[in-house]
């Protein structure tokens, strides 16, 4: 299976797998001469195309059937794409590889985001005629590398990245959103380190300063780490288990604001979790078995959920599935519609902490 420019016939294969993947199929029908794709035999596997406009391009329609993601095809689909564009500003095809990074972080595929960050961090060290614009991408690229390192549990890729991005920070100006992004991730370091002071406490500075800068994702997601961590353990105390609840409500709110279907899943599976631990077994595996069955409808892993959560909550919350009363619950949570699922537990959680009516 060979990448190789598209052509007018690939355009209905094109189509198809834009309108599956959720991927607008506007005006791809005009930049079909800068496309690519990939077949397995003749069947569509992958495609990407680049939107030139002068010496600019604008990469998208990045997407890969989905039987054969995790393969590797959307990057070795977008590599083709920038190395078809040889003259193009290192800065351009650097923000290209960024975006992809933050695509595959989104989508759960640490491992991806940081070999894309990597690349792009290569192609930064290329001569370039637009040093300010070179160090914005720079703290991006370093920011997307920790992201997925601390998603991926390597404390030492984190923190080597985490002391490059300080040091970089020594000497020139970093964005508040990124500066935000940065304590969000060294908070969530010192959490899998063990320091739980320390770490609440940077995800508090971090919550701070992106509520000063408007950045709600980042103030949510300091919300969703610190319940996960007070959560992990085989026991954990009820009033830990109650601020949990009060974070991950806090936190719901702003991801269906964002529309954003994966990290509302991440809040959904964790508060699974904590009604586990608090309230009704039966609440428990039905919202755990909702979530399941919406996330294989949208396509979200959640194994990266379970890793997450740790082993003794998994065990936990798995063990609840015993009997034929649990294996009814949990056709119930499978058939729960996605407004129901969210109703399940911000109901389970108002009664649980009376304080996040």
């Amino acid at each position: 299976m060979n990448i190789h420019p598209a052509t007018s016939d690939d355009i209905p294969d094109i189509l198809a797998l834009l309108k599956a993947s959720a991927l607008p199929v506007v005006g791809i029908d005009a930049h079909i001469e800068t496309a690519l794709v990939v077949r397995d035999s003749e069947r569509l596997l992958g495609c990407v195309a680049v939107e030139v406009y002068g010496q600019a391009g604008l990469l998208r329609s990045v997407a890969v059937e989905v039987e054969h993601r995790g393969e590797g095809w959307g990057e070795r689909l977008t590599r083709a794409a920038l190395e078809a564009c040889p003259e193009a500003p290192a800065t351009l095809r650097a923000d290209g590889l960024l975006a992809l990074s933050l695509m595959a972080f989104h989508a759960g595929d640490a491992t991806m985001a940081v070999r894309l960050a990597d690349t792009a961090l290569d192609t930064l060290a290329e001569p370039t005629t637009e040093p300010l614009k070179t160090n914005a991408l720079l703290f991006k690229a370093l920011l997307y590398r920790t992201a997925g390192a601390t998603d991926l549990g390597d404390v030492d890729l984190a923190r080597a990245t985490l002391d490059r991005f300080t040091e970089a920070a020594r000497h020139h100006s970093v964005p508040d959103w990124i500066r935000a992004n940065a304590w969000l991730c060294e908070g969530t370091l010192h959490l899998m380190m063990g320091d739980r002071r320390r770490g609440e406490a940077v995800l508090a500075h971090a919550q701070e300063a992106a509520r000063s800068c408007g950045f709600f994702w980042a103030q949510a997601t300091a919300d969703l780490v610190l319940a996960r961590s007070l959560l992990r353990g085989t026991t954990p105390d009820p009033d830990q288990v109650r601020r949990a609840l009060s974070a991950l409500s806090r936190s719901l709110p702003v991801f269906q604001a964002q529309a954003n279907v994966m990290d509302q899943l991440a809040v959904l599976y964790a508060g699974a979790h904590a009604i586990a631990l608090l309230g009704p077994a039966d609440t428990a595996m039905r919202l755990r078995a909702a979530v399941t069955e919406h996330a294989g409808r949208t396509g979200v892993d959640l194994a990266r959920q379970a890793r997450l959560s740790g082993r003794a909550a998994e065990k936990r919350i798995s063990s609840l599935s015993e009997g034929p009363e649990q294996v009814a619950a949990d056709q119930a949570g499978r058939d729960l519609s996605w407004s129901d699922m969210l109703k399940l537990f911000t109901d389970a959680a108002a009664e649980l902490v009376p304080t996040t009516r």
